[in-house]
């Protein structure tokens, strides 16, 4: 492998140092102040800060609304992240099968992530929307249940991990299918359509072999 060689000492860190100081402005000093402030009330007109130590926080931790919202925050980060994970390491090591448009089939597995935030969230909801989406139409013609992510809160966690799965299941497949191909030499160095499956293997030893 061919190493890189910067002709002045100084430009890697002059190439780094924007987004240092973007972290910073943008994200490290907003937190500490943020913070900073939970230590404080702020008057009723807001011209003076008065200093209350963790007031705040015993009043967030004793409040039933703020223990459900992290509890639901925790539900869906393991949802997404379990689901996400599992489901990109299973189709990762079927993206190694010998089978025809192989390609194309890769496509449609990454094409996902590529697509803007607010592009996705748009498609979602022509998707899930009670009065206008897809699904509860479809729905309607095999159950007298109407799935109304607005009344229903369990309705709405599965709609949004769903979501959020097929968002960043194209992100995960590339990290996934690259470690297949490179961990170790039975685990489909070569490319899949030339690459001869161990005799008698089944889907499920290769992704066995993906994870080793």
């Amino acid at each position: 492998m061919k190493r890189s060689v910067f002709p002045n000492r100084w430009l890697p860190y002059a190439l780094v140092a924007p987004q240092i100081v973007i972290t910073v402005v943008f994200f490290f000093w907003p937190a500490f102040d943020s913070l900073r402030l939970s230590l404080y009330r702020a008057s009723p007109f807001g011209d003076r800060l008065i200093y209350v130590g963790l007031t705040n926080f015993q009043r967030l931790f004793q409040d039933d609304a703020s223990r459900r919202s992290v509890l639901t925050s925790f539900v869906f980060s393991f949802a997404v992240t379990f689901v996400g994970l599992a489901l990109a390491l299973l189709l990762a090591s079927l993206a190694n099968a010998r089978i025809r448009g192989l390609t194309l089939y890769r496509s449609l597995l990454l094409w996902p992530y590529g697509i803007a935030p607010a592009i996705a969230g748009i498609i979602w909801l022509f998707v899930f929307h009670p009065s206008y989406g897809i699904l509860p139409w479809l729905l309607s013609f095999v159950t007298a249940y109407r799935f109304n992510w607005f009344l229903e809160g369990w309705v709405a966690m599965m709609l949004l991990i769903v979501a959020a799965v097929w968002k960043q299941f194209g992100y995960n497949l590339a990290f996934y299918w690259r470690g297949c191909r490179r961990s170790r030499p039975r685990c489909w160095r070569r490319p899949a359509w030339t690459a001869p499956a161990p005799s008698g293997a089944s889907s499920r030893s290769r992704s066995r072999c993906c994870r080793r």
